[in-house]
């Protein structure tokens, strides 16, 4: 696909000592730290300088903070893991043997974000504990961070999560060679150094790399384009799949208002849950809102709904977790154009495949469609995830069909999950049950 390049081989040769000297080397001299405060106070009002990492010694990945580059970048090619900025605005790139740039990430308006040291998903220490700093003594060559706001932004800004923070024990600073070292304790598990380095001359390798061979942020495909845009209609027909008698038990039906499903031994018999909002009018009538399981027989046209509360808001598509919410639909640059010999395509001739074999998008997909509740990924671990698209001019002729691929022992296994009828998933009646209570 357009927009992977490949890393040089000469890259990987360069080994551990020689890529970590590299990668913050850039010719121009870096300020020097002349104190605790001073260095602090760098990090809090610059947009370019660098922290190596190391585990109780061990040597690992540098953190980059530059104008337009922030994130993960070390002596090996793989540990590239950051964000791009470049005049149309930011995307994510990656390494996974070949570079992986992301497609340019959207405000809520669909409008281009333009600066990665401004929006909340990506940390720095930049204005942060500016008043915290200004009361630190001009001469302290160490001491322990007590600022908890502070702690926590350091910790993210390193890429630990917010819930790291109960397992930190202490965080120390300290005047060190002439520059500034973070020292963060977890107790049993040990310690982890940062230390501040190449101050106004920070470059880091790979991505330096990257853009000497021109790279861009990802532009996917027509296919893909259409992918996203129907599985994000929150409307769609999904026949169940049994893996082991090979075909096709019940019918599962998404929309934005309710989910509904039936057996197709009993189509009549349908159950599901239903989003409402909805303000008792009396005796015998409930205040609802949320999400509420209800069954409805369509041949005799009655219904019941349990007034005990599932979810507690009246979203559907965030209770059954919609596909819309899959991380791959905001990582289409891990699809690969091409077949898997193990997958069972059910339409060979008439679809385009794709596939991705990066486990974190697998499981998370089998997450989303609650697989992983009937094959866990220690007994049954996923492979790769397999996807057929066949796009027609109408919404409800276009169909996907995922193929999950896992292993069982010896034995591999195909689990369908096709989604079709794109725009036509919902039943009358039940719109009907829907508009009546939701008043």
């Amino acid at each position: 696909m357009n927009n992977k390049i490949t890393l040089k081989a000469t890259i990987v040769a360069l080994g551990v000592l020689g890529v970590a000297s590299l990668a913050g080397c850039s010719g121009t001299p870096s300020h020097k730290i002349g104190s605790l405060k001073e260095g602090l106070s760098y990090i809090a009002s610059n947009k370019n300088y660098a922290f190596s990492f190391s585990n109780d010694g061990e040597p690992g990945v540098d953190f980059y903070f530059t104008e337009n580059f922030i994130g993960r970048d070390g002596s090996v090619e793989t540990m590239l893991d950051g964000y791009v900025q470049d005049d149309k605005g930011i995307y994510s790139l990656k390494n996974n043997d070949i570079y992986l740039p992301g497609e340019y990430v959207l405000n809520e308006d669909g409008d281009n974000l333009r600066s990665i040291w401004n929006v909340p998903f990506i940390h720095t220490m930049y204005k942060v504990g500016e008043d915290y700093i200004d009361s630190i003594e001009d001469d302290a060559d160490s001491l322990t961070i007590s600022d908890k706001d502070y702690k926590l932004s350091l910790i993210q800004t390193f890429g630990y999560e917010t819930t790291d923070i109960l397992s930190l024990e202490s965080v120390t600073a300290s005047y060190v060679n002439e520059t500034v070292r973070f020292a963060l304790s977890w107790g049993k598990k040990g310690r982890t150094f940062y230390t501040l380095k190449d101050c106004g001359a920070a470059k880091a390798l790979h991505f330096e790399e990257f853009k000497k061979k021109n790279g861009k942020a990802f532009v996917p495909n027509s296919d893909l384009v259409e992918f996203r845009r129907l599985l994000k209609l929150d409307n769609f027909v999904q026949p169940v799949y049994d893996i082991y008698s090979e075909g096709y038990t019940m019918n599962q039906h998404f929309t934005n208002r309710y989910f509904a499903s039936y057996p197709l031994s009993n189509v009549n018999a349908v159950t599901g849950y239903m989003g409402v909002k909805h303000t008792s009018t009396g005796e015998g009538d409930y205040n609802l809102n949320g999400c509420y399981y209800f069954y409805y027989n369509q041949e005799a046209g009655d219904y019941k709904i349990n007034p005990t509360q599932m979810f507690s808001k009246p979203d559907i598509t965030e209770f059954y977790h919609y596909p819309k919410y899959m991380s791959l639909l905001n990582n289409l640059q891990f699809l690969e154009e091409g077949e898997l010999k193990n997958a069972n395509y059910e339409e060979p001739l008439l679809s385009k495949k794709y596939y991705t074999k990066d486990l974190g998008l697998v499981m998370n997909f089998a997450k989303n469609f609650s697989l992983d509740q009937t094959w866990d990924f220690i007994s049954c671990p996923p492979e790769a995830l397999a996807v057929e698209i066949k796009i027609k001019d109408a919404d409800e002729n276009s169909s996907i069909i995922f193929h999950y691929l896992f292993r069982n022992g010896k034995d591999e296994y195909d689990y369908l999950i096709p989604c079709m009828k794109f725009g036509k998933a919902n039943i009358a009646r039940l719109d009907t049950i829907w508009e009546s209570l939701n008043n």
